[in-house]
């Protein structure tokens, strides 16, 4: 998080002036300058007037600098297999003083995910869309960087996720959630050690698909990726669940029109080994909503533990969801 706001201020200004406008050959007068968000990265828009392109630039702090170059690696791969997102037209690492890394990217224009209404046209794009990205394989998992590629046991990865998030609910709600329950839950879970440990080639993920940054432009009926920091290489079961259930809302009949659009880019080796841990990704994305929730009901009251608030019934809904699917109910 940037803490000097007038060192950031003078190292956009220093950056835009001094390298982003020689390159985009162009002036002050050409343009007129956002401020669309800010905080942890914070993001301005370069609007060019003459030319009617749009650019984002985002500042990361030298404690984000790995984060940046993530998505620098990203884009090199989104570029060479041909995945619709935003290009990245300059990556500057520790530019300034202090240490900060600017990214300018496009500004696609569309609406995201969740201001448009899903039916089947948008579920076979959303098919296509992650097959393309889900081709790209690798033969290790974990971060783009090889050198930082995790080791070990990937079953052993994702229970640990598994670990942490039923941990969450052991110390905020051990009066809604018993621990009979929490070790039933566990259980379920571990069972698809084996099969997850039997995975050997994995694919480039997003990881955190959601309804903010998929964007989707009406103009080329196409979806882009608008946030791919958080690319790495894993099974593609997390992203598929993720699209069923938070891009598709569990329709039952668009996520049937998006899996055979999806997997009729590939062997139907690829549709039996996710049928077969596909029940386990979708009870983790409940699992993981109801995670958050949780955490939001805390940090609301982090001195109480009642916890009576939205958030709360929101966090029973998904864990109650849970239980029906490790339960068969």
């Amino acid at each position: 998080m940037f803490v000097d706001l007038f060192h950031i201020d003078d190292a956009f200004r220093c950056y835009i002036t001094r390298r982003l406008f020689p390159q985009l050959s162009c002036t002050a007068s050409d343009c007129s300058i956002e401020c669309p968000m800010a905080g942890e990265k914070t993001c301005i828009r370069l609007v060019r007037g003459l030319l009617e392109n749009d650019f984002i630039i985002r500042a990361y702090p030298k404690s984000a600098r790995k984060e940046a170059y993530q998505l620098f690696l990203a884009d090199d791969l989104l570029r060479k297999n041909n995945i619709p997102a935003p290009r990245l037209v300059d990556y500057a690492e520790n530019f300034s003083s202090k240490g900060v890394t600017f990214i300018t990217e496009e500004c696609i224009v569309g609406e995201t995910w969740g201001v448009v209404k899903p039916d089947e046209h948008l579920a076979r794009l959303l098919g296509e869309f992650l097959a393309r990205l889900h081709s790209v394989k690798s033969d290790y998992w974990g971060p783009l960087i090889r050198s930082e590629a995790s080791h070990g046991s990937y079953g052993a990865s994702q229970l640990k996720k598994v670990n942490n998030r039923l941990h969450g609910a052991n110390k905020f709600a051990p009066d809604k959630v018993g621990r009979k329950e929490i070790r039933t839950v566990k259980t379920w879970f571990v069972s698809f050690k084996y099969l997850l440990d039997g995975i050997r080639n994995f694919n480039l993920i997003h990881h955190k698909i959601n309804r903010g940054n998929i964007l989707y432009s009406s103009s080329q009926s196409r979806l882009y990726f608008v946030d791919f920091a958080t690319f790495c290489y894993g099974f593609r079961g997390k992203d598929l669940a993720r699209a069923e259930l938070e891009l598709l809302l569990g329709n039952k009949e668009l996520i049937r029109v998006f899996l055979d659009e999806y997997f009729s880019h590939f062997s139907p080796e690829v549709r039996e080994e996710y049928d077969k841990l596909s029940t386990f990704y979708r009870a983790y994305y409940h699992l993981s909503r109801s995670a958050v929730y949780l955490r939001r009901a805390h940090n609301e009251h982090p001195h109480r533990h009642d916890l009576k608030t939205n958030y709360l019934n929101q966090f029973l809904d998904q864990w109650q969801t849970l239980w029906a699917i490790i339960t068969g109910q």
